[in-house]
């Protein structure tokens, strides 16, 4: 899948956790020397490989856009077998007296791994030739299942509060007194870091400023399965998520009212209405629209409500379908699953793999017996899941169905919802609001949300033609 990256770079935190990931502009991976720090800066224009341009950040930026990449000389930001990466970026080329503000970047998941055209086109085929090794079963099992199944504190999250730790040991041995460690980070990278800085004693946590976290799920749940609860209402102060309604992952486990949510919860009008598989996916950065003062439009109550609507929909149907799942697969075959370590899940894959390619029912049948055994199922407990695979089936086709309806019913909706507040026989209209703005910035939010209804109305009338 192509990446749909930022617009621009006006949002330092947003930019700093794109950065975080590989194949973007100002990718950390790609810029990281472990020799010496790494300036990055997002006051200008940067294309990725694929030539995809992001402008530069405007002049409200910290630091005129300017980040300093600091190298890992204690080996604390990286760990292979749970495929946890992070970055630490600094307001100065060196921690030091002039140091005030520094910022912890954990990357989310990275891609499948899998070909998913060819799975559908031919999977016993693909299957045959694939090397398991190649699937990034430590992102997608090993974590990201993991919490979404079972509300586990995450294998990566550990190494996240270690690294947290000593960066924070740094800041107060080298930097200002009143240096701050910001938290950012997207997917999964915001599981680890919530998860990482629960973690954390009073004293350490009182040096972490703000916690801006995108396209996450609510972690509330795992935090108090961990004995975290008495760290919510610390941590509740400093985060802000900023969550796609259209994306299933920012809405797993948001079924409650926002204000009840971990955080100030920031449903995002997305420049575009889409689904997490399309081209232009809902869990990419390329869905947040930005201001040249680095705000990110979002809905309230007199501006796209019906967006909080469609995500709580969205949430409720990813609870109802993890419940589905769970009737026809046993949850010791679900908790086995996601502790397996990737190497295990490497060689039972490899044990299935070899039978398929020898097109030979009984080393099939030995995969099948070792895959059965590491699981905990009987045969019996294979026979039912066997038995049920068509209702496992029907799980993920309503789950299809009635997502592609949440985001039709959302559309039309909001083009009503358009074309009613610029209305110029509605006395409340948004030419109206703007006349009528107090201040210079509550005018520049209405023009930008005006900008945005006529560019969403002018896109429906070219669909139509």
């Amino acid at each position: 899948m192509v990446n749909w990256n930022l617009k621009s770079f006006d949002n330092i935190y947003s930019s700093i956790a794109e950065s975080a990931y590989t194949d973007r502009p100002n990718s950390f991976p790609e810029l990281y020397n472990s020799k010496q720090f790494t300036e990055v800066d997002y006051s200008k224009n940067k294309k990725d490989k694929d030539g995809q341009l992001t402008k530069g950040g405007g002049t409200d930026l910290p630091n005129q856009g300017k980040v300093y990449l600091q190298p890992d000389n204690e080996g604390l930001l990286e760990d292979k077998k749970t495929g946890y990466n992070a970055y630490y970026v600094t307001d100065t080329d060196t921690i030091n007296q002039n140091t005030k503000q520094t910022y912890f970047a954990v990357r989310g998941s990275d891609g499948f791994g899998i070909d998913i055209g060819k799975v559908q086109k031919d999977p016993v085929g693909y299957l045959k030739t694939y090397n398991p090794s190649d699937f990034n079963f430590q992102d997608w099992v090993y974590n990201d299942a993991a919490f979404a199944l079972t509300d586990a504190i995450i294998p990566q999250a550990k190494h996240a509060t270690e690294g947290m730790k000593a960066k924070i040991a740094e800041l107060n041995q080298y930097a200002a007194p009143d240096a701050k460690m910001d938290i950012t980070a997207h997917s999964l990278g915001t599981m680890t870091s919530i998860q990482g800085v629960a973690g954390l004693n009073e004293e350490e946590l009182n040096k972490v400023g703000h916690i801006v976290l995108f396209d996450g799920p609510d972690p509330t749940k795992s935090l108090e399965k961990a004995g975290y609860g008495d760290k919510i209402p610390q941590l509740d102060a400093k985060i802000t998520y900023y969550v796609n309604p259209f994306d299933p992952v920012s809405m797993l486990n948001r079924e409650k009212p926002w204000d009840q949510q971990l955080g100030d919860v920031r449903v995002v009008v997305p420049i575009e209405y889409t689904n997490m598989m399309d081209k232009h996916s809902s869990h990419d950065f390329g869905a947040y629209q930005i201001d040249s003062k680095g705000n990110i439009l979002t809905v309230y109550e007199d501006y796209h409500p019906e967006l909080w609507k469609a995500g709580h929909r969205l949430a409720e149907l990813n609870k109802k379908s993890i419940e589905n799942l769970k009737k026809y697969i046993p949850e010791k075959a679900i908790e086995k699953l996601v502790t397996m370590s990737p190497e295990e899940f490497s060689r039972l894959a490899g044990l299935l793999q070899t039978g398929l390619k020898a097109e030979d029912l009984l080393p099939i049948i030995a995969g099948i017996e070792n895959i059965k055994e590491r699981l905990g199922l009987s045969w019996d407990d294979f026979a039912e899941i066997s038995k049920n695979k068509d209702k496992l089936s029907k799980v993920f086709q309503d789950y299809q169905k009635e997502y592609t309806k949440i985001i039709k019913d959302a559309k039309k909706e909001s083009l009503e919802w358009n074309r009613k507040n610029l209305d110029f026989n509605n006395p409340n209209n948004f030419h109206e609001r703007i006349r009528r703005a107090g201040s210079y910035n509550e005018r520049i939010l209405l023009r930008t949300q005006l900008l945005y209804m006529a560019v969403e109305l002018a896109g429906s009338d070219i669909e139509q033609k």
